[in-house]
C-alpha cells in the first residue's frame, strides 16, 4: 500500500510539473476582444476594443496602439505603454470625449488614464482581466485573443 502511495505522489508531481515549467510565451502582435461593465444600478454596457503591438512580443516594456470604442471616451488609435511578463500584460493608454464612441456628445472624460491588466489564460491563447477609466473602483471585465 506504501508503494501504491508513493507511486501516485511521483505521477502527481510529474503531470503538474510540465505545465509549472513552462516558459512564457510571446505577446501576440494583435490581441482584440469585448470590455463589459455595470455601472451601480444600471444595466451592462458591452462594446470592443483591440490593440496592435510593436516589437517581437518578447517579455518587457510594449508599445503599440489601442481602440476601444466607448460609452463617452473611447480610443482610435491611441499610443499604448506598458509591460508583458510571459503571463500578465499591463497597458495604458489616453480614452478621449467623442473618440470612437456610443454617445455623442461627451465633453469630459477626466484625464482619460485608462489602465488594463490582462492575464493569459492557462493552457490556451485567450487573456482575461480587467480594467480602470481614471482609477475608478467600477471594474471593467476584459477579455481578448489574438
Amino acid at each position: 500500500m506504501q508503494r501504491f502511495a508513493i507511486l501516485i505522489a511521483a505521477v502527481a508531481v510529474t503531470v503538474a510539473l510540465p505545465s509549472a515549467a513552462q516558459a512564457p510565451g510571446p505577446l501576440p502582435s494583435t490581441l482584440s476582444g469585448r470590455w463589459t461593465v455595470v455601472p451601480p444600478g444600471g444595466r451592462a454596457i458591452i462594446d470592443t476594443w483591440s490593440i496592435r503591438f510593436e516589437g517581437s512580443g518578447a517579455p518587457g516594456p510594449v508599445k503599440g496602439l489601442v481602440t476601444w470604442r466607448g460609452r463617452g471616451c473611447g480610443a482610435l488609435n491611441e499610443p499604448a505603454t506598458g509591460n508583458w511578463d510571459g503571463t500578465e500584460l499591463r497597458f495604458e493608454f489616453k480614452a478621449r470625449p467623442d473618440v470612437n464612441t456610443q454617445l455623442m456628445g461627451a465633453t469630459y472624460c477626466g484625464e482619460g488614464k485608462t489602465i488594463a491588466v490582462l492575464r493569459r489564460t492557462p493552457g490556451a491563447r485567450d487573456f482575461e482581466g480587467t480594467a480602470s477609466l481614471n482609477d475608478a473602483p467600477t471594474g471593467i471585465q476584459m477579455t481578448g485573443s489574438p
